[in-house]
Formats: C-alpha cells, sequence, structure tokens
C-alpha cells in the first residue's frame, strides 16, 4: 500500500479520484488505517510506537541485520554487551489457538508467570484468528510453544510461529 501527501492540498480529492479511476483495472481500493495496520502485522512489518517503543534495542526487535558492527556508533558496546549475554526479550510472532484479539500491552504468560508483552495484535481476516506480535523471553520464544496471552482476565492458548504469519503466496494459494 502507499500513503500520499499531496501538495497543495486542494489537489488531493482530485489525484485521489485520479488514481482511483486508472487503477480500476487492476481492483485498486481505498483503505484506512485499520486495514493497513492488519495487512502490516500479518506481514510482521513494524510500528513505531508499538515495536520500537522506548528503551527497546534493534536486537530486542529482530533488526540485528540492520546494525553495521563494523562501525563505532553510539550504544555500540552496550549491544555487544546485550548481544553476547543473549539474555533479552525479542520480538515473536503469536498465533491465537483460542477464539480471542490480542491488542496492545496484553500481557503474555507460561503457567501463570509473565513472560512478555503484545506490541501489536489483531484478528488476521486471511487466517481467521488473532495473531500478535509480542517481546518474549528467551527461555519461552521456541517456534511451537504454546503460551497464555491474557484477554481481560482471560488467558487464551497462542503457539509461537515463524513469521510472517502470511506469506507472500498466501493470495495465490488461496484464491
Amino acid at each position: 500500500g502507499f500513503e500520499l501527501q499531496i501538495t497543495p492540498p486542494e489537489n488531493a480529492k482530485k489525484t485521489f479520484y485520479d488514481i482511483l479511476d486508472t487503477g480500476k483495472e487492476v481492483n485498486i481500493k481505498p483503505i484506512g488505517l485499520g486495514a493497513r495496520d492488519t495487512l502490516r502485522l500479518e506481514k510482521c512489518f513494524l510500528l513505531a510506537g508499538n515495536e520500537f517503543e522506548g528503551g527497546r534495542t534493534p536486537l530486542e526487535a529482530g533488526l540485528s541485520w540492520l546494525i553495521k558492527w563494523d562501525h563505532d556508533f553510539i550504544g555500540k558496546n552496550a549491544l555487544l554487551r546485550q548481544k553476547q549475554d543473549g539474555k533479552y526479550e525479542m520480538l515473536t510472532c503469536l498465533e491465537c489457538i483460542d477464539k480471542g484479539i490480542p491488542r496492545h500491552s496484553y500481557m503474555v504468560e507460561k503457567n501463570g508467570k509473565i513472560v512478555g508483552k503484545v506490541s501489536s495484535g489483531n484478528i488476521s481476516p486471511c487466517l481467521n484468528k488473532g495473531i500478535a506480535l509480542a517481546y518474549i523471553k528467551p527461555e519461552y520464544r521456541e517456534v511451537g510453544s504454546i503460551l497464555d496471552i491474557v484477554i481481560r482476565d482471560k488467558k487464551i492458548r497462542a503457539k509461537v510461529v515463524k513469521p510472517p504469519f502470511v506469506s507472500k503466496d498466501w493470495a495465490r494459494e488461496n484464491p
């Protein structure tokens, strides 16, 4: 999807309808932030303010591949210590087994012990089940592990899965 900033603003309405008209043959549709948020979550795309909240590091967010370790930068020593220690929470994909919709800030538990927190969650229209990105302690994030997401004092089971929730081939495989 795309987000456009049109200048001058008085051209926005005409541009909007021109794009829709031009895109009719490929079934282009306007969508809102709710749809954008669901789509980005299904692909495990991160959102500033959710996955990048204060104090989180690139290692925790699963972005270590973006770090140029062979260069100096502010915070490098702290990240190297964190990487070596390996005992940090990390962004993990959870797919609900039980019916429920996980949301931002819901706690994740294992045997009644808090082991993480949801950063983004929603219902997946493609999978017809709840999905979440959550920061999970290392000993609980193995693929296949079963955890509980606490939704309004009710625990629903969720399984740790590999990203993304919805593959690039999903639409072709599910016409």
